[in-house]
């Protein structure tokens, strides 16, 4: 599996910050409450980092990652 990077900021501020070896994310969004940006990375650890509030930017890599996790569970 590609890991990848990301990077985040809270809306407003001028600094970046950089998640890596990033293997997979997703957005949990609960029923009452803010959705939380969930990041697995290759060391088995999660980031939580409240979606409505950052803004993200992916690396290239992810692309390929969502790529190859398709066509693996894409029946022969």
């Amino acid at each position: 599996m590609v890991s990848y990077e990301v990077k985040y900021r809270k809306l407003g501020s001028f600094f970046w910050k950089t998640l890596k070896a990033v293997k997979g994310d997703m957005i949990l969004k609960p029923e009452a409450g803010v959705a939380v940006r969930v990041f697995l990375m290759q060391d088995e650890s999660r980031v939580e980092i409240p979606a409505e509030l950052c803004e993200f930017k992916f690396s290239k890599e992810r692309f390929f990652n969502i790529k190859q996790s398709t066509d693996e569970s894409k029946p022969d």
